[in-house]
């Protein structure tokens, strides 16, 4: 029986006092309804479209950098809302196809290399992407972000210390506060994890131009705290949540 299973079996209706009028604020927002439903059809079958469109410009293209990195991020977007663990073959592939035309501005390329590495838990490749992303941007808080989470999966503690230490006046950014949230929870500041990702999730419900997918993974992610927490109301609601922003999501069923 899974932990999600679980959660859903239980009784409890109600949110924790403290977390309810935050649920409940968004509870339209995230329901489940049949335009939902065809909006997100719609949203996928647009990025089926654009890998495709990209595809044919790549072929007539065979030095064309931008398109290749644009196709490496639409994989990346696709293996998140299938769990299509070949799509992040796939986003690797062209990114690195990318980087093979050109180093020189191309963050971008270097960091989708690295979140597909990451997603496949390739950890010692994703850190050398991360760290040639953080040399190319040193001032960009969400580089930071990505190659602290690579150290801590790496063991790397005293690295992931430095790194997060200087990410706290950016705990507000959307691309920061999960692996930020991750850090605190993993050193036993779980009060602190859990506000993180509450105002996280808050966040990104409010942006329209979000990816379905990704507002449903904030869910998941503070959903998932709860339950390690004990708190499994909250885990509850906000699985049901997800799954209302995104119906039949695979990381939430």
């Amino acid at each position: 029986m899974t932990a999600r299973t679980l959660v859903l079996g239980v009784a409890a209706a109600l949110l924790a006092a403290d977390i309810a009028c935050f649920a409940g604020e968004h509870l339209a927002e995230g329901r489940a309804t049949p335009d939902r439903r065809a909006e997100l059809a719609d949203e996928r079958r647009s990025h089926e479209l654009d890998i495709q469109f990209y595809l044919e410009r790549v072929a007539r293209d065979p030095q064309g950098a931008a398109d290749r990195v644009t196709l490496a991020g639409l994989y990346l977007q696709h293996a998140r809302e299938t769990g299509s663990y070949q799509d992040y073959g796939r986003a690797e592939q062209y990114a690195r196809a990318s980087l093979g035309m050109r180093h020189q501005h191309n963050a971008r390329a270097f960091a989708l290399l690295a979140s597909a590495l990451l997603a496949q838990h390739r950890f010692d490749e994703a850190r050398m992407s991360a760290e040639s992303l953080v040399a190319w941007e040193p001032w960009v808080p969400s580089h930071q972000a990505m190659l602290g989470e690579i150290a801590f999966e790496m063991g790397r503690y005293d690295q992931a210390r430095g790194l997060f230490d200087s990410l706290r006046h950016d705990a507000a950014r959307l691309d920061v506060a999960p692996r930020l949230a991750r850090w605190a929870d993993l050193n036993g500041h779980t009060a602190s994890a859990r506000l993180l990702l509450r105002n996280a999730y808050a966040d990104a419900l409010t942006l329209k131009h979000l990816p379905r997918e990704q507002v449903a993974w904030f869910a998941l992610r503070a959903g998932d705290l709860e339950f390690r927490a004990g708190r499994l109301d909250e885990a509850q609601r906000l699985y049901e949540e997800g799954l209302g922003i995104v119906p039949g999501d695979y990381r939430l069923e």
